[in-house]
């Protein structure tokens, strides 16, 4: 243990062990997310100053992955070479309508997603979800949307979403009563 203790910074400042993204093996997104999440979380967590040989390795990694609003679910296998980060992504089922045309994606929960990584060619997979004004005060995406309303529907579209072409369901439309 003395030797470690002694050899451990020699040897995590050694280009063998820095964490790279190549280092970072992570599961593909799937088609409806544009986004390069390994590079964003890498970039975002500052994960090159992180190396194999660290500790806290594994922990800084998940939390960042776990930042990313696509992402729900992260675990991780340290390997003596590279990170194995298996990711459970979030799984639209509507679009919120609101403002002129304007869609963002939202999961089973609630949970907004970042519209600007959606990619638009997987939205007619999607229910639309339409509410008069919409509560948006800020709008954060990976956070719940902080209207009621909006997660209501986001549950019944997620109900539904399996059947909804079978059932000519394409859009989840509230109207005040």
């Amino acid at each position: 243990i003395a030797t470690w203790r002694a050899n451990r910074p020699v040897l995590e400042g050694r280009a063998a062990y820095e964490l790279t993204p190549e280092r970072i093996h992570s599961t593909d997104p799937p088609r409806w997310v544009q986004a390069d999440i390994k590079q964003e979380a890498y970039d975002g967590s500052r994960l090159s100053e992180v190396s194999l040989l660290d500790p806290d390795a594994v922990p800084r990694v998940a939390d960042a992955f776990s930042v990313q609003p696509w992402v729900a679910i992260v675990s991780i296998r340290k390997r003596p070479t590279h990170l194995s980060v298996f990711l459970e992504y979030r799984r639209p089922v509507g679009l919120v309508e609101y403002g002129d045309q304007l869609l963002l994606p939202i999961d089973g929960a609630g949970i907004v997603l970042d519209g600007s990584d959606f990619n638009p060619e997987a939205a007619e997979d999607f229910l639309r979800i339409t509410i008069p004004s919409p509560l948006i005060g800020s709008l954060v995406a990976g956070e719940s949307w902080p209207d009621d309303r909006v997660v209501a529907a986001a549950l019944i579209a997620q109900w539904v979403q399996a059947r909804a072409s079978d059932w000519g369901i394409a859009r989840i439309k509230h109207i005040p009563l």
